[in-house]
């Protein structure tokens, strides 16, 4: 469930970089997270972790089969809580037979992990599955939360909005946790002094166009320059106004991508 992780030091064998403005930072433990989940178990929530590989906390499990494993930790889930994982409808056709009116309370309890097909319109769901199977993908920083806007079940698809405000199509059979994820206040953590990021193995950062000739494209020159030239890395490759993001791979499935808010004047 833990295993050591080695320092980096942003350099291959042969000194070169290969991670610019990363190397050392603090000792860390890697704790192995379980993304998928166990269909049709139950488990306890043993404790909530600080984990230094994530922005959010996580909770270790231990599920009815004696089984541990940590999980990303919801907001609002507190230790010796029921956590449960529904994999069928036959499942959920017992509970609902047995517990009458007091089973939706059961089911879509926060922290609880279930298929889109039998979350309500409109829940608030956090570790999305990209496919079935593929264990969550989506929605996993801290304090994010994403929400079902509609389902169709007669195609299987249903249409989530993303904590980047873009409307995406996932299938109906992808799991979710319910709920956002925890340790919201991230965002508002200060570093009060240069110490705390090299902790974070982040190295100090120098303007390219500071540098000599040969360590970087817009180094050089006599006096004070602006580059010359377009933004580029310290490799040649366009950094400013290039688009990353791979048109082969899922942006097909994006309906709606994020609207730009108007500045006032």
């Amino acid at each position: 469930m833990v295993l050591g992780l080695k320092k980096k030091s942003g350099h291959n064998n042969q000194g070169h970089y290969v991670f610019i403005h990363h190397g050392g930072g603090h000792k860390r433990l890697y704790r192995i997270i379980n993304f998928k989940g166990f269909p049709l178990l139950r488990g306890d929530v043993l404790r909530i972790e600080y984990d230094p590989n994530r922005k959010c906390f996580i909770k270790l499990i231990r599920y009815v089969n004696g089984v541990l494993s940590y999980i990303i930790a919801t907001q609002n889930v507190i230790v010796n809580q029921k956590i449960e994982f529904f994999g069928n409808s036959s499942y959920i056709r017992d509970i609902v037979n047995l517990y009458g009116i007091r089973a939706k309370n059961r089911l879509f309890k926060i922290g609880n992990r279930a298929p889109l097909r039998y979350l309500p319109v409109g829940s608030v769901i956090h570790n999305l599955e990209d496919r079935p199977g593929s264990g969550g993908l989506y929605l996993r920083s801290a304090g994010v939360g994403g929400q079902l806007v509609k389902k169709f079940k007669d195609i299987n698809l249903a249409i989530i909005k993303l904590g980047s405000r873009e409307f995406k199509i996932f299938s109906l059979d992808c799991f979710a946790s319910i709920g956002i994820v925890s340790n919201f206040r991230y965002k508002l953590i200060k570093l009060y002094k240069a110490g705390q990021i090299r902790w974070l193995n982040r190295r100090p950062i120098v303007r390219g166009v500071a540098k000599n000739a040969v360590d970087h494209p817009h180094g050089g020159g006599r006096g004070k320059t602006s580059g010359g030239r377009s933004h580029v890395t310290p490799f040649g490759l366009n950094t400013k106004g290039t688009r990353t993001r791979n048109p082969k791979k899922s942006i097909k499935l994006i309906i709606q991508h994020r609207v730009k808010k108007k500045k006032k004047k």
